[in-house]
């Protein structure tokens, strides 16, 4: 997170689109990326910060939908962003952690009681921020648990590829996201 701050500098917020991916990639080189995983089975959250698509947005999501993305359009920008962090927050922190792919994690038996503790933390400090995530606590965990078991159990998330490959990570990105807006909102850790 951050991002939008920057982005704002320089296009209007009836340009911007949110959009966060459910789509496991493998970053090669600056503009190659690999998919991983069967085609058609991750989804794309799309929103756009006015709140209201225009014609050229309108064509994105089309081309989205044309290539097999599963585009979802939702008028929540900040929720979008919010509800990816905070999967982003569980999966790629542990798996990064310990060194272990997706399937890996939730194979463990005490994956899930780690992973609803980390959703919680972060849904308390939505409360307090007065963000709205996409999705409940308890689906957030069954969105952890498909991707992890059904879309993406050899992938390892992109923070781990960023480690071993020496490039910076995203964890302040993420983790210092969640643990900032819980400071400036009272929230106790």
């Amino acid at each position: 997170m951050g991002h939008i701050e920057k982005i704002n500098q320089y296009f209007a917020p009836e340009k911007v689109l949110a959009g966060t991916c459910l789509i496991g990639t493998v970053l090669k080189a600056v503009g190659d990326v690999d998919f991983i995983g069967k085609a058609g089975v991750g989804s794309i959250n799309v929103a756009a910060q006015s709140g209201k698509l225009d014609v050229v947005q309108e064509q994105i999501l089309a081309d989205f939908k044309a290539a097999n993305l599963n585009p979802n359009v939702t008028d929540n920008f900040l929720g979008t962003l919010y509800t990816k962090v905070v999967f982003n927050s569980v999966i790629n922190t542990i798996c990064t952690l310990f060194e272990i792919r997706m399937g890996q994690f939730i194979d463990y038996q005490g994956a899930e009681k780690l992973g609803r503790q980390l959703i919680d933390e972060a849904y308390d400090v939505a409360e307090l921020a007065g963000i709205e995530p996409l999705n409940s606590r308890e689906k957030e965990w069954g969105s952890i648990r498909y991707v992890s078991e059904e879309t993406s159990p050899l992938y390892y998330p992109s923070m781990y590829q960023d480690m071993i490959k020496g490039r910076q990570t995203e964890v302040d990105y993420i983790n210092g996201y969640v643990y900032d807006l819980g400071l400036a909102n009272g929230y106790q850790a």
